[in-house]
């Protein structure tokens, strides 16, 4: 299997990450995975790929998320009696 392999600047740039922040990630043993040869440090473009794939957030538009956009829209919602506040600065 050939894959292509970046060095961690290379890597940076693909994900747009600084190179601090993959970094940061191998000393938490985090992913991306990478791989070590000599003193270098390499990763492979099919795990890059893959750490990708594995943070896509798909997000659920579900009718309670639908409702509370609807009610954060209203910028002064009336009161159960029809009471609305005035708008703007109040008059004391």
């Amino acid at each position: 299997m050939s894959d292509e392999n970046y060095i961690e600047i290379e890597a940076s740039k693909y994900l747009r990450l600084s190179p601090a922040t993959l970094r940061r990630r191998r000393l938490l043993r985090q992913k991306p995975v990478w791989v070590k040869l000599g003193a270098r440090v390499v990763y492979r473009k099919s795990d890059l790929d893959a750490f990708i794939q594995e943070n896509v957030v798909e997000p659920e538009v579900t009718k309670t998320n639908a409702t509370a956009k609807r009610a954060n829209t209203q910028a002064y919602p009336q009161t159960p009696d029809g009471y609305e506040p005035p708008r703007g600065r109040s008059s004391n």
